[in-house]
């Protein structure tokens, strides 16, 4: 049987959920089963406040305009991450300041950081690469001491921690993902976190529409008023009703998603030096979100990604490093980002996902150890 990489998790009655929703009468965001969706990612995360959106893009969309960006203000981002990361700081004027990941962990580079902020740094935004995230303390600690905001990217890190703290709940500012390729989904979803009460009342009238809805729904205002620009970014109940089956389950799948990572891990260890593989940190306690490796090159990892083929097991690369991207007509070709281009170049996704088995992953160690020792 073929290997997938990927298939989405669907919880056991879901269509249930979905059946109460539609007999509900009322399909829109902001209802009844957008507050429970809330109320579950409150849970995992333990977020100031949770707002429910139809995807992380919004939720990130939603980041820059409570920044108040002006031209010139700059934000730090890594290059090793998806352009929705970026793209809404960037169409709201912000100058990116592109930053390193480190090696083994994939995720952003501390030590870089004091080298790129100026007088017009506003946020640093980190993305917690396959559940596993910076060290949390060091990098609020830094944004604290510099009067910068901190942005958690956590799209792949629901049900994950650092030193038992859930991400979602470390930045001013934090969102995820629930597109159907993450561990928990709705085909498409997400949430913005509001931890920092001082972006609260901002954030409310986002989440109506740049109306002051939330503030009459309480009875402070005789009727509600057109405040500040916005849009739609909510997700709505159909969103929000099979979600939460999925929600209500996490624990389950991350525990699962785990004991395959581990078990990648022991399988490889005796195939790979440990360079070649992904480092979670202890004070880190991942999701099991995705299990890669590094090859020694492009050419290697592009044989590799044909050899398990030809064993029915899917395997992909990830991302291509943004500041290269073709959308900036070379305006970056003069920044260096070596990790990044090495990691963009060489690094493997292998199978991970709610239905994987432990002799599905037996059969891609084996398929691996035949490619990589003959």
């Amino acid at each position: 049987m073929p290997v997938m990489f990927h298939k989405p998790f669907i919880a056991s009655h879901s269509e249930d959920k979905l059946h109460q929703a539609v007999q509900a009468g009322s399909l829109a965001g902001n209802g009844s089963l957008s507050r429970e969706a809330a109320a579950l990612v409150q849970q995992i995360t333990h977020a100031g406040e949770v707002i429910m959106t139809a995807s992380c893009s919004a939720a990130l969309q939603m980041c820059a305009t409570l920044l108040r960006i002006e031209s010139g203000d700059e934000i730090i981002v890594p290059s090793f991450t998806h352009p929705a990361s970026v793209s809404a700081f960037a169409a709201a004027g912000a100058a990116i300041r592109w930053i390193d990941i480190v090696k083994d962990t994939r995720v952003l580079d501390i030590a870089a950081l004091p080298a790129l902020i100026s007088p017009r740094t506003r946020a640093v935004v980190t993305v917690h690469y396959g559940g596993v995230s910076a060290d949390m303390i060091a990098l609020r600690r830094f944004c604290d001491t510099n009067g910068l905001v901190l942005i958690e990217d956590a799209a792949m890190a629901l049900d994950a921690s650092w030193q038992t703290k859930p991400l979602g709940s470390w930045g001013d500012l934090a969102v995820f993902s629930f597109h159907q390729t993450k561990n928990i989904q709705c085909g498409e979803g997400g949430a913005l976190c509001v931890n920092n009460h001082r972006f609260l009342e901002h954030a409310h009238l986002l989440q109506h529409c740049g109306t002051n809805k939330a503030a009459f729904l309480q009875g402070e205002v005789p009727a509600y008023t057109w405040q500040v620009f916005s849009s739609n970014y909510l997700m709505s109940a159909l969103q929000a009703a099979f979600l939460i089956p999925q929600l209500q389950q996490c624990p389950t799948v991350t525990s699962h998603l785990r004991n395959l990572w581990q078990h990648y891990s022991r399988r490889l260890s005796s195939v790979l030096s440990p360079e070649q593989l992904p480092l979670v940190p202890p004070q880190s306690q991942h999701n099991g979100h995705c299990f890669t490796i590094l090859c020694a090159s492009y050419r290697q990892r592009q044989a590799c990604i044909a050899f398990l083929h030809e064993y029915g097991i899917q395997a992909v690369f990830h991302y291509q490093p943004l500041h290269r991207a073709p959308v900036w007509q070379g305006a970056f070709d003069a920044v260096e980002l070596p990790v990044t281009e090495e990691v963009a170049a060489t690094i493997l996704r292998l199978p991970m996902h709610f239905y994987l088995t432990v002799q599905d992953v037996d059969a891609v160690c084996d398929a691996l150890a035949t490619f990589f020792t003959g």
